[in-house]
């Protein structure tokens, strides 16, 4: 304003004050408008909300209500019919009982409902469950309220033997007298939920309207869309607005509440903003909507403000004219002052003004001589200040394009980070996967997509188990699923093994590691698993087993000797042959088990000995020197039994080496051969 004159200041004061109380009154009048309008709009749809999700229940009870009538009546006549059978003489009374009992109990009511009969003392006559039969249930509140009405509908809470809770159930009783039965159809409401045709309720969910083209529509809990008067049922979990928000799956987590997003439907050619007021049908796994489009919830808003903008319009104008005539009494003199103040405005500091008058307008001249003294001393301190300024301006612009340089290395640091985990996770070995909540893998490593799937990286994403039915039948990525979902809810980590038929053909038997993983901000995640083969560990182990069967039961004596001689194994038949227990003699020295002295008797005199080694302490000294240098030996030593007693036996030594081809163990076998020494030299007497 300082370049306007005392006309222009005079408007400009009067028009910013009228316009600024003019704009508060204007806005605050169109913020309380705009709040009342959005909050009877939500109520709106509150209420339409309310009344669909009141549409739904009552239809839902009446057809649950239905069914359970039609399943009562239907036991009431296979027990009328039995009744009848015993009253013309055909069975006895027990055998129609019986009868009916087992048809009843034939009788499916949903998925795992059933028939029960009651009599008028709260006694079990028919149970599914038998160790209930005869028990008195009147401690229950839903047995004595059924014993007292014989007939009717009912809802209640009740836990079978073996399980751990109570479920909501619901049933339909009707009595036949002449046993004092009553029978009840009952089952969990949780399994009515395809007994309701949403068909049924299209035209009552499409009356609620709200505006000029608001809705209501109904989509189930896992995003399939069951009734809009635009769209076809389908699945819209992954639907978006024009921001690329899933504002579905937004929906299917809260359940219920309020949202806004933007919307086109088929047909229509731009995106519309609209409010979304949703609820959620347990029983049903369904949520309701009612939504309206701001455009239409807002229009009289918006004809309200274009008014109030003429209504300014017109008033500033007025507001103008009057001041311009106010002022024009006071800038006639000050034309004239202003005159000479204009050579003093163009820089010259030094310039003053007699005062002509001794009004306000002297006082101004009085004060602009005084003005220009003290515009003097500031000229000088503001050039200092702006210096001051200036340099403080130029450390700042310097600190900040470091810190955008930092925030760039930053940047650049994590884009690295992320292409060395990607081939971190490429160059493991084992298979890795990611899956979401719904079951499709979000993506692997190379080594799930070559050697498990047998297919790219590219090929796997987005795609659930059961796409790959040569990996994972049916019946797998069933149990895989489930038990994704379970650890969904459970949390933590999770390991166990399995069994695929992988791309070369061949079953591989894997070791399983899961664990759930969050998904950032947008609260979505899934599961990531870790696969190990096994199936070449198993093998190994296996053949291990297997040669260890085979050195227990292999039928000589069998030793594992270290380096040093000791004795570390010996199998059942050593203890066998020497009478040594294979306790003893472990951790001894081989030399300890040798007899002293020669070979004595007719084997003595035979002098038999086998190629590479020679008999008696002559043997066993040589197997002892074959031990120490870790050759192979075979030969006839002579060693003592467990009682002391000498023997001749048959020996053979080989050593064991590392994979450096150093010498660590030897496998030494022995064979009595005292019987057959004595027989070769009884042989030689003879001849």
């Amino acid at each position: 304003m300082t370049g306007l004159g005392i006309r222009g200041k005079l408007l400009a004061s009067y028009m910013l004050v009228f316009l600024v109380l003019l704009l508060c009154g204007g806005a605050g009048a169109y913020i309380y408008a705009r709040n009342a309008v959005e909050q009877a709009v939500e109520e709106r749809l509150h209420a339409a909300t309310q009344s669909i999700l009141g549409t739904v229940r009552v239809g839902a009870d009446l057809a649950v209500r239905n069914y359970l009538r039609a399943a009562s009546e239907k036991a009431r006549d296979v027990v009328a019919l039995e009744y009848e059978r015993y009253r013309s003489g055909a069975i006895t009374e027990a055998q129609a009982k019986a009868n009916a009992a087992a048809i009843l109990l034939r009788m499916s009511i949903a998925r795992s409902g059933y028939i029960y009969c009651l009599t008028s003392n709260a006694t079990l006559a028919v149970h599914p469950v038998s160790s209930l039969l005869g028990r008195d249930l009147s401690e229950f509140e839903f047995v004595r309220d059924q014993s007292r009405l014989h007939e009717g509908f009912m809802q209640y809470e009740w836990r079978n033997p073996g399980e751990t809770h109570a479920r909501p159930k619901a049933l339909h009783m009707t009595w036949f007298q002449p046993w004092d039965w009553i029978i009840s159809a009952s089952a969990y409401r949780e399994e009515f939920r395809n007994l309701l045709d949403v068909t049924m309720l299209r035209d009552a969910v499409l009356s609620h309207r709200v505006g000029d083209t608001g809705y209501a529509y109904i989509m189930t809990g896992a995003g399939e869309l069951l009734v809009h008067p635009v769209m076809e049922p389908g699945d819209i979990a992954d639907a978006r607005d024009d921001t690329g928000r899933r504002f579905v799956r937004e929906m299917l987590q809260k359940r219920s509440g309020r949202i806004v997003y933007s919307w086109r439907n088929p047909g229509e050619g731009h995106y519309r903003e609209k409010i979304v007021v949703y609820a959620y049908l347990a029983d049903y796994d369904w949520i309701v909507a009612a939504s309206g489009y701001t455009d239409e919830i807002y229009a009289p808003l918006d004809r309200m403000r274009r008014l109030a903008l003429v209504w300014l319009l017109a008033a500033t104008g007025v507001v103008a004219l009057a001041s311009l005539y106010a002022s024009a009494g006071i800038t006639g003199p000050l034309r004239r002052l202003t005159e000479r103040v204009r050579v003093g405005a163009g820089g010259d500091l030094s310039v003053r003004i007699v005062p002509e008058t001794h009004d306000e307008i002297g006082d101004l001249a009085n004060y602009f001589n005084r003005l220009m003294g003290n515009l003097e001393g500031h000229s000088l301190r503001m050039g200092q200040l702006v210096e001051a300024r200036t340099a403080e301006l130029t450390r700042l612009n310097a600190d900040y394009l470091g810190e955008l340089e930092r925030r760039a290395a930053s940047e650049e640091e994590a884009r690295s980070r992320l292409a060395f985990l990607q081939a971190l996770m490429n160059a493991i070995p084992n298979p890795i996967y990611y899956r979401d909540f719904t079951g499709r893998f979000v993506d692997c490593n190379d080594s799930f997509a070559r050697m498990v799937l047998g297919c790219a990286r590219e090929d796997v994403r987005g795609r659930p188990p059961g796409d790959f039915p040569d990996v994972y039948p049916a019946d797998v990525a069933g149990a895989v699923l489930r038990d994704d979902d379970e650890l969904r809810h459970v949390g933590g980590t999770r390991s166990g093994e399995q069994t695929l038929r992988c791309a070369d053909g061949a079953a591989h038997h894997f070791s399983v590691a899961k664990t759930v993983f969050a998904g950032g901000t947008a609260g979505e995640g899934g599961i990531i698993g870790v696969l190990t083969d096994l199936t070449a560990r198993r093998r190994a182990e296996d053949a291990r087993r297997l040669l260890e069967q085979a050195v227990e039961n292999f039928s000589g004596a069998l030793l594992i000797l270290d380096g040093e001689g000791f004795i570390r194994y010996a199998n059942p038949a050593f203890a066998t042959i020497t009478g040594w227990p294979r306790t003893d003699a472990v951790d001894r020295r081989l030399a300890d088990l040798g007899a002293a002295g020669e070979v004595g008797g007719a084997a003595a005199g035979s002098g038999a000995a086998t190629a590479g080694g020679g008999s008696g302490d002559a043997g066993f000294a040589a197997l002892l020197a074959a031990r120490a240098q870790g050759k192979a030996w075979s030969g006839q030593i002579r060693l003592r039994r467990g009682d002391g007693r000498p023997f001749d036996a048959e020996c053979r030594l080989a050593p064991l080496r590392d994979a450096t081809g150093a010498v660590t163990h030897f496998v030494c076998t022995i064979e009595d051969v005292s019987e057959r020494l004595q027989l070769q030299a009884r042989l030689s007497q003879v001849q």
